[in-house]
């Protein structure tokens, strides 16, 4: 049937949500489907985005707060004519068929727990997407940088710092001496931006890295305009003759 159909009829056998579902959509909701009494903020949530006037026309029309109430008995409510009051409600159910925030429209009130379970994971695998998509994004945009000749580089300071991300830059790009490199690999440090987050407390205690390791991976952050952290704990540490 079409939403001009339902939109005119209103069933007694379903309840105030599940004909204002028929009327958004066009069509009945599954059998006994119904969308959670807990969930009722958010299905009036979602008739904020309607005007005063329409959100009590659907009101009215589907027995929220009201007794469920034909166009007539709308029209004199509020003070038009019947058609007007019928081409409201057809604008208002066609606003809110295409309303989504967040990615919870109407349907999302009637969900099962199931479906719901299904759309998280789904949401999941996309972001997963997109972030696997950035990454592989960045990588070609370091490799790409790195493909420019030496003085382009060297007359455009910020292009380094600016556009390659840490993530991208994995430590065996980096030219550390083999023990340094060792040392860091051993620790779980793969990438520029895990050194980033280190700070003096934490990479002295890398085992065998020493001194002169520690100052090797603060230069090589200072490369990229990074650091390892406050002076104060160069200082704490640095001005020991031994490092712990």
């Amino acid at each position: 049937m079409s939403t001009y159909g339902f939109v005119n009829a209103y069933s007694k056998e379903y309840t105030p949500t599940q004909n204002f579902y028929a009327m958004v959509y066009g069509e009945w909701p599954e059998h006994e489907r119904d969308m959670d009494p807990n969930d009722m903020p958010q299905l009036y949530d979602i008739l904020s985005v309607l005007t005063e006037r329409e959100g009590e026309i659907i009101k009215m029309r589907c027995g929220f707060e009201y007794n469920p109430m034909t166009y007539l008995e709308i029209s004199k409510r509020i003070g038009v004519n019947t058609e007007r009051a019928r081409q409201i409600a057809l604008r208002s159910f066609r606003k809110l068929r295409h309303f989504k925030r967040s990615g919870n429209g109407v349907k999302f009130l009637f969900a099962t727990r199931d479906e719901l379970k299904v759309q998280i994971v789904e949401q999941r695998e996309r972001i997963q997407l997109l972030e696997q998509w950035l990454t592989d994004s960045n990588l070609r945009l370091g490799l790409a940088i790195k493909a420019l000749p030496s003085e382009v580089i060297e007359n455009n300071p910020g292009i380094t710092s600016a556009a390659i991300c840490p993530d991208t830059i994995i430590i065996e790009e980096l030219d550390f001496s083999v023990r340094t490199y060792n040392c860091l690999k051993r620790s779980g440090q793969n990438t520029l931006a895990d050194l980033a987050q280190l700070n003096w407390e934490t990479v002295i205690r890398v085992r065998n890295l020493g001194r002169k390791g520690a100052m090797e991976v603060e230069q090589k952050l200072a490369q990229y305009g990074l650091s390892l952290g406050p002076d104060e704990m160069k200082s704490k540490y640095f001005g020991c003759d031994r490092l712990i």
